[in-house]
């Protein structure tokens, strides 16, 4: 299984979204769940798969494996073909390791469009940026918090049984009742 994990702009709260869902599903204890951080470039791709750098003080992907990742990889690049290449790369690098994975969850819209996940979670913020609706189309889950800019209407048919939500818990639950749904466990979500 694919979460992904897009957002209205920088500070629209992916990173903080990622770690409270990786403790929710470490706590039902129903398998790991690997993520990978995708940052745009001007210039670049890399792949970043050392621990050293993943666990550096301050970095997202740090966050994420103190949270219960059981695996992070970093992916930086300036998009198009490339950035395909490198995340066929990190997933790879996730799926091929020692310990067998239920699933990614990835960060980043650019990653989120080429990846097409299970479940797509959009983060609302105090702005959004230009490119950000391709990522809400696509989204199960649109977290709207007091102050944020207004999320444009998507004409997109899926988008209308997307669920909104101001809290991040209430975000969680509802990605973990969608996982449910999807592997056959539960009832469907109401919007």
């Amino acid at each position: 299984m694919i979460i992904g994990i897009g957002g209205s702009a920088s500070g629209s709260g992916k990173t903080t979204m990622a770690e409270e869902l990786l403790k929710a599903l470490r706590r039902r204890a129903e398998g790991d769940f690997g993520v990978i951080k995708f940052t745009k470039t001007e210039i670049y791709t890399s792949v970043v798969t050392d621990d050293d750098t993943l666990f550096e003080e301050g970095k997202d992907t740090a966050r994420m494996l103190k949270a219960g990742a059981r695996g992070a990889v970093w992916v930086r690049s300036p998009g198009g073909g490339e950035l395909s290449e490198a995340l066929g790369v990190a997933l790879q690098n996730l799926f091929g390791g020692r310990q067998p994975l239920r699933g990614v969850i990835v960060e980043g819209n650019s990653a989120i469009e080429l990846l097409k996940p299970d479940i797509v979670i959009f983060m609302g913020g105090p702005c959004f940026k230009s490119g950000a609706e391709g990522v809400l189309r696509l989204a199960d889950v649109v977290y709207r918090p007091q102050g944020a800019h207004d999320i444009p209407e998507a004409p997109d048919a899926a988008r209308k049984n997307a669920f909104f939500c101001g809290d991040i818990r209430a975000c969680v639950g509802a990605v973990l009742k969608l996982i449910d749904e999807r592997e056959g466990k539960g009832s469907s979500l109401s919007s």
